[in-house]
């Protein structure tokens, strides 16, 4: 009997120079302390961010631990990802610390307005909103949405109107204030299971198919 081999973004790590002599610290969900507070250091008026960055040498970055393969742990329970390999070289050319903040998507933009940290990572949807609300950076990266479906499952999904003609299909989407209305525009006549996560997906058998951009559905 063979072993199962470990999914290939569990082993991914860092390179080390990008955290080698970089001083940082990294704030996990439910940790002692962490709150959803304004830091009075980032909160005062008209300060820009970049200059405030530089005055204070701290980088404050949020991010959310469950987009895999942008910000989430790998097998040593190290936040990696490609966000977060990005944000640990943007410290190094600014020459100041990385400070990492966890968020949850429905206090995103809330976060970002009351300062609670400088910018925001983690595979971000821009959409109308937050380009009406916030600035967002260029993308270096756009992704397809796709389908995570069940094995015996798969002739029925190889159109949109072959979807939307199946009567009483349970759909699974990411509790995101993005993917779940897409979800509903796109497959009106399906019922919409709201979960909070994909790891456990397979245990969910009334949902037979789950959105998401094809990267992560991938990861």
């Amino acid at each position: 009997m063979s072993a199962l081999r470990e999914p290939p973004h569990l082993s991914f790590a860092l390179a080390s120079d990008l955290t080698e002599g970089l001083d940082g610290s990294v704030h996990h969900p439910g940790d002692q302390g962490d709150s959803t507070e304004t830091p009075p250091s980032a909160a005062a008026a008209g300060d820009p961010g970049l200059g405030r960055i530089q005055r204070s040498g701290v980088l404050r970055v949020g991010y959310n631990p469950d987009v895999i393969p942008f910000s989430y742990s790998n097998s040593n329970g190290d936040l990696v990802g490609f966000d977060i390999a990005y944000v640990h070289r943007l410290a190094r050319d600014l020459d100041v610390k990385i400070e990492l903040i966890p968020f949850e998507w429905q206090q995103l933009m809330q976060d970002l307005k009351n300062h609670r940290f400088d910018m925001a990572v983690s595979g971000i949807y821009v959409t109308d909103r937050r380009l009406q609300n916030l600035l967002v950076s260029e993308p270096y990266y756009q992704s397809p949405i796709a389908l995570i479906v069940q094995t015996d499952a798969v002739d029925r999904f190889l159109s949109r109107d072959s979807i939307r003609q199946q009567p009483d299909l349970t759909m699974g989407v990411f509790d995101d204030p993005v993917l779940e209305p897409l979800l509903k525009r796109l497959f009106p006549n399906s019922r919409i299971e709201v979960t909070p996560g994909y790891e456990h997906l397979a245990e969910h058998k009334e949902i037979v198919a789950a959105i998401w951009t094809f990267e992560q559905a991938k990861a």
